[in-house]
C-alpha cells in the first residue's frame, strides 16, 4: 500500500512562539497570524516570508520581525487592527489606566512598547504558519502539509500543549485568548490549556475567566471585525482592578467634529464599531454631516431614546449598529465628495454592519 509522507515546515517556523519576551506579565493568544498588509508589497511572498521566518529565534522583537518583512508599521496605520485592542488591555491591565480607552495613546503603545522584547507583553498564536484569510493554503505551504485540515490535525495538538508547558512554566500574570471560532470550537482548544478549572463569565456576558495559581486567563471574542465591544474589554479590565475604572469606560477622542444635536459617545461609539484607522477618520467625518442631515429626524429620536433609557455610552454601540444599519439603506452617498476612493472606504465599512 502507497502511503504518502509529507514534511513539516521548518522548525524555525513551526516552533515559532511570538513577539515580545516570555517573562512578560501580560499573554495574548489567537489563532493565527495575519500577513496584514504585507501582500501589497512588490517584493513580498509567501516564498520571500518563510525564508525570513526560517531564520528567526522562537521568540522575536515586533519590530524587528515586522521590518525583515518588509511591514514597517511604526511608520503608518498599517498595523492590525487586533493590535490596537491589545495596547488598550495592555494599558488597562499592566499600566492601570484610566484613560485606557484612548485611541491615541493605544496607537503610541502598538509603536512603542507591544510586542517588543525589553517591554512585558507576548504576542503568540496557536498555529504556526500566517495567512491571509482563513480559506487560505498557499503552494508553499502544501509543501509541507497537502491542505489546511491536514496542517492543523496535526499542529493543533502539537502547539497545545507546547503553549500548556510554557504557561505552567513561566507562569504570566495574564493570558488574553481571543476569537470564538466556529461554534465555540476555538475556545474549547483555550480551555484544554486550562484542564480543570472552573470558567465564569464576567459582566459583558460574552467573556470568560479562569485562574491557576498566579495566572488569570480570560477568553475573549476576536479583537476586531466589528466582534469585539468596549464592553468586553471593560469586564476584563474591571476584573482585574475592580477599584480602577468608574461604571462606564472613558471615551476620551476629541468631539469637534461630532454633529451638533448627535449625542457625542454615539459618534465616538460609531467610529470605534467601523474600526477606523487615523487615515479614514478625516474622510468619514467628511462624510458624517451629511449623514446626519439626511437622517435627522431619526438620529434626534434614538438619541432621545438612548437618553431615557440611561445607557452608558460603552453600551450604546450594539443599539447604535443596528441603527446605522437599518439607516443606510435610505441614506444617499454624500454628493460633495471630492475622493471616489474616500467615499468607497465609507461605504464598504457602512455595509460591513451588522443588520438590524
Amino acid at each position: 500500500m502507497l502511503v504518502e509522507t509529507w514534511m513539516t515546515a521548518p522548525p524555525a517556523i513551526c516552533d515559532f512562539i511570538g513577539y515580545g519576551t516570555l517573562d512578560a506579565d501580560l499573554w495574548f493568544l489567537g489563532l493565527e497570524e495575519s500577513t496584514g498588509e504585507r501582500p501589497l508589497r512588490t517584493a513580498w511572498s509567501f516564498e520571500f516570508e518563510t525564508s525570513v521566518r526560517e531564520k528567526w529565534t522562537p521568540v522575536m522583537d515586533a519590530r524587528d520581525a515586522c521590518e525583515a518583512l518588509l511591514d514597517q508599521y511604526w511608520l503608518s496605520n498599517g498595523y492590525s487592527t487586533v493590535w490596537k485592542y491589545m495596547a488598550k488591555l495592555a494599558r488597562g491591565l499592566l499600566e492601570t489606566a484610566h484613560d485606557w480607552n484612548d485611541m491615541a495613546r493605544a496607537r503610541s503603545y502598538v509603536i512603542e512598547v507591544l510586542g517588543r522584547d525589553s517591554e512585558n507583553t507576548l504576542l503568540g498564536e496557536l498555529l504556526p504558519l500566517p495567512a491571509h484569510h482563513k480559506y487560505d493554503w498557499p503552494a508553499r505551504y502544501r509543501e509541507w502539509y497537502p491542505d489546511r485540515e491536514t496542517y492543523g490535525a496535526i499542529e493543533h495538538p502539537r502547539r497545545i500543549r507546547m503553549w500548556r508547558d510554557l504557561i505552567r512554566h513561566h507562569a504570566p500574570r495574564f493570558v488574553c485568548c481571543y476569537g470564538t471560532g466556529v461554534e465555540d470550537d476555538q475556545w474549547d482548544r483555550y480551555r484544554s490549556l486550562f484542564d480543570g478549572v472552573d470558567w465564569i463569565a464576567l459582566a459583558s456576558g460574552r467573556v470568560l475567566k479562569a485562574e491557576r495559581g498566579p495566572t488569570t486567563m480570560y477568553l475573549l471574542p476576536f479583537l476586531g471585525q466589528g466582534q469585539l465591544r468596549l464592553t468586553d474589554l471593560h469586564a476584563v479590565i474591571c476584573d482585574a482592578h475592580p477599584d480602577l475604572l468608574p461604571a462606564c469606560p472613558p471615551l476620551t477622542a476629541s468631539p469637534t467634529s461630532a454633529s451638533p444635536g448627535i449625542p457625542f459617545a454615539l459618534f465616538e461609539e460609531i467610529i470605534d464599531g467601523l474600526g477606523l484607522q487615523k487615515r479614514e477618520l478625516t474622510r468619514f467625518t467628511k462624510y458624517w454631516g451629511p449623514l446626519v442631515r439626511a437622517a435627522q429626524g431619526s438620529i434626534s429620536r434614538f438619541g432621545v431614546a438612548v437618553s431615557r433609557a440611561s445607557i452608558c455610552p460603552a453600551c450604546t454601540r450594539i443599539l447604535t449598529m443596528r441603527f446605522v444599519a437599518r439607516e443606510r439603506r435610505t441614506v444617499r452617498s454624500p454628493r460633495n465628495s471630492t475622493s471616489p476612493r474616500a467615499k468607497w472606504i465609507f461605504w464598504k465599512r457602512l455595509r460591513c454592519l451588522p443588520s438590524a
